[in-house]
């Protein structure tokens, strides 16, 4: 009986669901005003996994500037004037980056999220559809 509770506890422990499944209506706006014509949208998705996995939260910069936070259920829209920009998502782990471009009032969506493992690295693709 010892030990039948920590495997429990640890199995229960081991896989996590953080967040809810649809995305919030009302994203984080970066860069808004009359100027920036296009957008990057960066979502999370919901994810089941490892502790680390979801516990971990990369920090999005657009161009080496810090602009917000990948996390779960809230989504980061950027908006920006045509041009080449420079994606990245950076946790204690590493960094990915990813280059996009836009013009004529495009927009790009990203996807990202966090490597299963214990010191999770940073993951973040380009939506082929976006």
């Amino acid at each position: 009986m010892r030990i039948l509770l920590p495997l429990l506890l640890s199995g229960c422990a081991a896989a996590v669901q953080v967040g809810p499944t649809a995305t919030d209506a009302d994203p984080t706006m970066i860069g808004q005003g009359d100027v920036p014509g296009n957008e990057i949208l960066i979502t999370r998705p919901s994810e089941a996994g490892p502790v680390t996995t979801v516990a971990t939260i990369p920090v999005i910069f657009l161009d080496d500037m810090e602009v917000g936070r990948c996390e779960v259920g809230k989504p980061l829209l950027l908006r920006v004037p045509d041009g080449a920009w420079t994606v990245t998502a950076r946790t204690l782990s590493g960094e990915m980056s990813r280059r996009v471009s836009v013009e004529g009032f495009q927009t790009v969506e990203m996807t990202c999220g966090a490597s299963e493992a214990l010191k999770p690295r940073p993951l973040l693709t380009v939506d082929p559809e976006g």
